[in-house]
């Protein structure tokens, strides 16, 4: 019988919503990995304040909007996930964040995550546009996170995440049209603390998610599932393992 590591995108979305979450938030089974690594690192560099307690993560968070503007830029590693959500996250916020990467994320494009939170009030800075290193001045800075009614081009969970996330912050209700549905751990997740957010189902099969924006996001205990491609490995072994 045999324990199977955490998955990596939910491990971060729990660190990422335990940031912006009154309360403490307790993570169990969280993936060890070097993109979770720099996704902890940099909510630590965003406000967070965090514990470890016999292979437990207790995160005291700062509450929605209320992240720091650190006093450095915040890398990355090779995290897609970590960056693209956070961008998100930082959009729809007062601060001033700097993200950079190593040499294989700062060529991947960020324009698809970009184009959607400038629309809602964020403002990007960068030496080659959509690529990284970029700074990030949240909507809030100078203003309010504007409410949003967009169909994503190509459907990504990542994209609609760092929307989501933006979206929580806004005057209003946001709308956020997939042609097909991608991963929904960041709706679940976010509905567990308390967050108004919907999904139906067109006729024409597209998805549609609906929020308003919201004054908090309750804490929740996290224990971080399994991931079927980690597992992989293991039903392979025991597939080809005699008897």
């Amino acid at each position: 019988q045999v324990s199977i590591p955490g998955d990596k995108s939910i491990s971060q979305r729990a660190l990422i919503i335990g940031l912006i979450s009154n309360g403490v938030t307790k993570i169990e089974n969280i993936l060890e990995s070097e993109d979770v690594f720099h996704t902890l690192q940099a909510i630590i560099l965003l406000g967070g304040k965090v514990d470890f307690k016999n292979n437990t993560i207790y995160i005291n968070g700062s509450g929605l909007g209320n992240i720091i503007s650190p006093d450095k830029p915040i890398y990355m590693g090779n995290s897609g996930t970590g960056t693209r959500l956070l961008l998100g996250l930082v959009a729809g916020s007062d601060a001033t964040v700097t993200f950079y990467g190593d040499n294989s994320l700062n060529k991947r494009p960020m324009s698809r995550v970009i184009i959607p939170l400038e629309k809602m009030g964020a403002k990007f800075i960068f030496a080659k546009p959509g690529r990284l290193p970029l700074t990030v001045i949240g909507a809030r800075k100078k203003g309010i996170t504007i409410p949003i009614n967009y169909k994503i081009p190509v459907v990504s969970a990542q994209v609609k995440s760092a929307i989501i996330f933006a979206s929580l912050t806004a005057r209003g209700k946001s709308k956020i049209v997939e042609k097909n549905r991608s991963r929904n751990n960041t709706e679940k997740m976010l509905s567990d603390c308390g967050v108004d957010i919907r999904t139906k189902t067109q006729k024409n099969k597209s998805i549609v998610i609906e929020l308003e924006g919201v004054s908090y996001v309750n804490s929740k205990k996290v224990k971080v599932p399994g991931d079927p491609s980690t597992a992989a490995f293991l039903v392979v072994a025991a597939l080809i393992t005699k008897d």
